[in-house]
């Protein structure tokens, strides 16, 4: 079994529909030196509404809306997602890191 992070900026706000490119830029900068990032950031996705991305509409068919930023998703191998962790949750946290290692063996 393998494992991977990824992590993909998401917000229904119109500053966010809106923004530009050098927005982009300074947010991604922002994020890496700020909280130490080093997996794959992709570009924002819409998570709410009639525009929410297939991959949170999937992600969230079974387990409910996303409430707040910084939600993670621990996702199996087959697709269905294992566990889901609040955004009060630390991506270091003995639980979250408890559910991965698990998932591993």
């Amino acid at each position: 079994m393998s494992s991977a992070v990824n992590g993909w900026r998401t917000s229904s706000s119109a500053w966010w529909k809106n923004e530009l490119k050098p927005a982009r830029v300074l947010t991604r900068s922002f994020i890496t030196e700020n909280y130490k990032v080093t997996f794959p950031m992709f570009s924002k996705v819409s998570i709410k509404g009639d525009a929410k991305h297939p991959l949170y509409a999937d992600l969230q068919y079974s387990s409910g809306e996303v409430g707040w930023n910084f939600e993670k998703f621990h996702v199996g191998e087959d697709g269905k997602v294992l566990k889901r962790f609040g955004s009060d949750v630390e991506p270091e946290s003995p639980e979250l890191l408890a559910a991965i290692e698990a998932a591993l063996k």
